[in-house]
């Protein structure tokens, strides 16, 4: 059986991901993850309320063993 309540990520909104995921992997003890940027529109093909979308995020994240920590900026 599946356990519903179970948490296996939490995102964290950051002004600078690379700098979180520093500051994490030295809290954790743990390598800097690498930070990922999502692609614009002309690659995605992303919509948002009917409009093309070319909002753009940047991502870090720590796979640790029971759980993912996002940064997300």
């Amino acid at each position: 059986m599946v356990d519903k309540k179970r948490i296996v990520q939490i995102g964290v909104l950051t002004k600078d991901a690379a700098k979180s995921a520093v500051m994490w992997a030295e809290y954790l003890g743990k390598p800097v993850p690498a930070v990922k940027e999502t692609f614009t529109f002309d690659v995605t093909g992303a919509v948002f309320r009917g409009r093309p979308c070319d909002g753009r995020i940047r991502q870090a994240a720590f796979d640790l063993d029971n759980i993912q920590i996002e940064f997300i900026q």
